[in-house]
């Protein structure tokens, strides 16, 4: 509702106006405001008290400003020659707060310009200004010249992933790309914008525990459930809700009694293996049995390996197989070894799902272990499965993995290509594993925005494709033959990454009949 038919409806007297122009407006508005501040009840289009946001604060503990200040040629900068600034021990001699105001020695200076005396910035800059471009620091951190090299800088920036909560999205967050758009109007940055994703992790939830009575918050141990309920050991009645973890509100949870409990990496595992790194989550240890069975059957697998491979001699490991299904399962972990290697990778690189990376690497220690004790003791592949397997797992479980790939070096008799793994590393020294030439990955074919059809083609043909000659495969297929006659396709679009399944958008439309 508009403020004419407000005042209509209310009965508040008004004078009408014709406001004709854009700065009879403005000066109306401005009339509006002057009378409002005068009342004293508002008046600014923005808040009376904020001013504009100084870098500067009175603290000891920041960045000096490297500024002089002479009575004669006004603020002047530290001659680069001088830089850094170093600022005054602190002592401790007085019992009042320790200002650099106090420190008179070293305030006292001398112009860069005329060579008079003047006076050093005493002030010193927001931590804020030193963390908003960190990221740039790392890709050269060792350059004593400058704060970086714009070179080494073009050459990786800008950052490919941010990793920060929701607080972050008006604090570092801003303070960061304010930054480097100024550095980008410097000619500094080749990009204004510092990040290309933004991955926002979940709040971890813990259960609340309040009296209703008295608000009082208590801790989990001196809650007693009864049915639907919830009381103190007293009879009280309490509520119970899922917050945000809070000291105040006692719904935290010790992270070292976490580790005394289960470790450090099967920590780590509970953590992450429950839900997506963005989800909001309600804590819970119900699940770190399952973790824990999975560790102890990865290490049963793998000490298993290193068993076999040293029991064997070098002729019987050299021997034609005489299990029926060796073939058979020798070819499972090939797939099984590209399969959950295609998965994991995506799973971490791509959609930042770490849970399901976890879920999937689960899913391969299944398939290590169906298979026969002759595959486990002769199959190069069952090797290089289990060697992808540790190398996936030591982002997620470090320690864990290290132990593992000690075990798994150890054996007597390797079969696995020193192209793929060198065993006199450690496993974080390892390259990435890559997909096999031959395995067949997927090309999924949408025909007008619908899904079509699936064709499987081996990475070696997949890495190579463009959009003309996956079309070329397509229109070999009977059914595209038979969907595809007396149409015409007036677009097409070819989308893959190397070693991911690809997929070809197809645009068809009828024949128009002459």
């Amino acid at each position: 509702m508009d403020d004419l038919k407000f005042s209509e409806l209310v009965g508040i007297s008004f004078t009408r106006h014709s406001i004709r122009s854009y700065e009879q407006q403005q000066q109306k508005i401005s009339e509006v405001f002057q009378k409002v501040r005068e009342w004293g009840i508002g008046g600014y289009p923005v808040s009376s008290k904020l001013q504009d946001w100084l870098i500067s604060r009175q603290r000891y503990w920041g960045t000096p400003i490297p500024i002089i200040h002479c009575t004669n040629c006004g603020t002047q900068p530290v001659p680069r020659n001088q830089l850094p600034v170093i600022l005054p021990k602190m002592t401790h001699s007085s019992s009042k707060r320790f200002s650099i105001q106090d420190m008179k020695d070293w305030l006292q200076t001398k112009c860069p310009k005329c060579g008079g005396n003047a006076t050093r910035e005493a002030d010193t800059m927001d931590t804020f200004v030193d963390s908003s471009w960190y990221f740039l620091r790392f890709i050269d951190p060792k350059n004593t010249k400058e704060m970086f090299s714009v070179e080494k800088v073009k050459e990786m920036f800008p950052v490919d992933l941010y990793i920060g909560g929701k607080e972050h999205a008006v604090l570092h967050l801003y303070f960061a790309r304010f930054m480097s758009h100024f550095l980008h109007s410097e000619g500094l940055l080749p990009n204004r914008e510092p990040f290309k994703q933004l991955l926002v992790q979940g709040v971890v939830m813990g259960k609340t525990y309040q009296v209703i009575n008295t608000g009082k918050y208590i801790l989990e141990n001196e809650v007693l459930k009864e049915g639907d309920q919830y009381k103190t050991k007293s009879g009280e009645l309490v509520s119970m809700r899922w917050e945000k973890m809070s000291k105040s509100k006692l719904n935290g949870v010790d992270p070292l009694n976490l580790l005394n409990k289960y470790g450090i990496d099967t920590t780590r595992l509970l953590i992450l293996a429950d839900v997506a790194p963005t989800s909001t989550r309600n804590w819970s240890e119900n699940t770190v049995t399952g973790i824990k069975n999975w560790q102890n059957r990865l290490w049963t697998v793998v000490k298993r390996f290193k068993t076999e491979r040293n029991q064997i001699s070098l002729k019987e490991l050299e021997s034609k197989p005489t299990n029926p299904k060796y073939t058979e399962q020798d070819a499972y972990m090939f797939d099984s070894r590209n399969y959950f290697l295609k998965n994991v990778t995506f799973n971490i690189v791509e959609s930042q799902q770490l849970s399901v990376a976890i879920s999937r690497l689960q899913g391969l220690t299944n398939s290590l272990r169906k298979v026969d004790l002759e595959c486990l003791r002769k199959s190069r592949e069952f090797e290089r499965a289990l060697a992808v397997q540790i190398i996936m797992l030591a982002p997620f479980a470090p320690h864990f993995a290290s132990e593992l790939w000690a075990i798994f070096c150890s054996a007597k008799y390797h079969l696995i290509d020193n192209t793929e793994v060198d065993l006199n590393k450690t496993v974080f020294e390892q390259k990435w594993p890559d997909i096999d030439l031959d395995y067949n990955l997927a090309m999924n074919v949408y025909v007008n925005q619908r899904k079509f059809l699936k064709m499987k083609i081996p990475r070696r043909e997949l890495d190579k494709m463009a959009a003309d000659t996956a079309l070329e495969y397509v229109v070999l297929q009977p059914y595209y033959q038979k969907y595809a006659y007396n149409k015409i396709v007036v677009d097409v679009n070819f989308k893959a990454e190397k070693s991911c399944d690809a997929s070809l958008y197809i645009t068809m439309e009828k024949q128009k009949e002459d």
